[in-house]
């Protein structure tokens, strides 16, 4: 893998958007990944270049960010937990920052998965919505054509109190897109 300084906004901040899967639970209407049937992960031999470039560069580094994207994130949780472990590691050894954020559907999200997400320093989960129930339904639903809206929401009314509790705490956020 090769990167060079010119992804650097400054020479002291780099920030990475890292797909670990392409793979995704829903077929949205519009989507580029819908013909996906079968999830793969991110490659070891990608996983190995993505730490090496990492370790490199955070010799020079202030702040390391990473945004977790997809196809959807979580269903690749434990390999985002995995790699985000190891970025902390790399950057406390040479007394880097590291700041996470995660986009997802929110379909998977529990509150379980908002706790590992602290503890791994995700600063901000992004969920996107596509409008109301019945617009959101009709463009954002499962394989076999299930709407998607209310499971989400009712996850977030489930969880509401974890949600508060570790984003006052911590200063996070929960952000709904619609």
């Amino acid at each position: 893998m090769e990167v060079t300084d010119s992804c650097l906004i400054s020479r002291h901040y780099l920030g990475l958007t890292i797909a670990p899967t392409l793979g995704c639970n829903f077929r949205c209407v519009y989507c580029y990944e819908k013909e996906h049937d079968d999830i793969h992960f991110m490659r070891e031999d990608v996983q190995k270049d993505l730490l090496r470039l990492i370790e490199e560069k955070c010799k020079k580094l202030d702040l390391l960010s990473v945004a977790w994207y997809g196809g959807e994130p979580l269903l690749a949780f434990d390999l985002v937990k995995s790699l985000s472990k190891k970025f902390i590691e790399i950057c406390d050894k040479y007394g880097v920052r590291y700041q996470a954020n995660i986009i997802t559907n929110g379909y998977l999200l529990n509150k379980e998965i908002v706790k590992e997400l602290e503890d791994i320093h995700v600063k901000h989960i992004q969920v996107t919505i596509d409008g109301p129930k019945d617009i959101h339904d009709k463009r954002r639903f499962l394989k076999g054509k299930q709407g998607t809206f209310d499971k989400i929401f009712k996850k977030f009314k489930k969880s509401l109190r974890i949600f508060t509790k570790i984003f006052k705490k911590f200063k996070k956020s929960l952000r709904i897109f619609t």
